[in-house]
């Protein structure tokens, strides 16, 4: 299990605003270099219209984090609204009209993700999956067989198979569940 806070985040320009990588799989692997199973970021889009960088081999979950987004691609404009997620291929030429931070994990074709918001107690087991989690309010503490762990706001755990935990507090959290396919 990882826990990680904001300064342990990396955060770069790019031609919308910038963007804070949260986490990077293999930890070795680069964004630039397209080398990477999985990246979980977090995204300050500045410009009211944006175009999203080409992520073709790639998968997408983006959920806004401070207002509604608006997306299109192609001829297709809809709105995605405030925490709801949307899935897409990241090889669709995608264009955003919002000036938001938006909450992002990108992966590859070889895995299968999901999210959910949770906001309550939970029993929490990695069976053959990761788990990434990312407190967007409040605090929790994870409890885990001999520890606890406490998590604030802008904090994220990343928890791998074999795993399993339990989450109390007041908070609010984004969860993706990873699997390889």
């Amino acid at each position: 299990m990882i826990i990680q806070n904001q300064e342990n985040y990396t955060t770069s320009k790019w031609s919308g605003g910038t963007t804070t990588e949260i986490f990077i799989y293999p930890k070795e692997s680069k964004y630039s270099e397209r080398n990477f199973d999985f990246r979980i970021s977090s995204a300050i889009i500045e410009d009211n219209f944006s175009k999203f960088t080409d992520l073709s081999g790639y998968d997408r979950i983006i959920i806004p984090l401070t207002n509604d987004l608006v997306l299109s691609h192609g001829d297709e404009k809809f709105t995605i609204k405030k925490l709801d997620g949307y899935s897409f291929d990241g090889g669709k030429l995608t264009e955003s009209y919002s000036s938001i931070t938006d909450f992002n994990l990108i992966y590859n074709y070889k895995y299968n993700a999901n999210y959910e918001l949770i906001d309550s107690d939970k029993n929490i087991e990695c069976d053959n999956q990761i788990i990434f989690m990312y407190l967007i309010d409040g605090s929790c503490k994870i409890i885990l067989v001999n520890e606890e762990i406490k998590l604030v706001k802008g904090s994220s755990l990343i928890a791998f198979s074999g795993d399993s935990f339990k989450i109390i507090g007041d908070f609010k959290a984004i969860k993706f569940n990873i699997k390889e396919s």
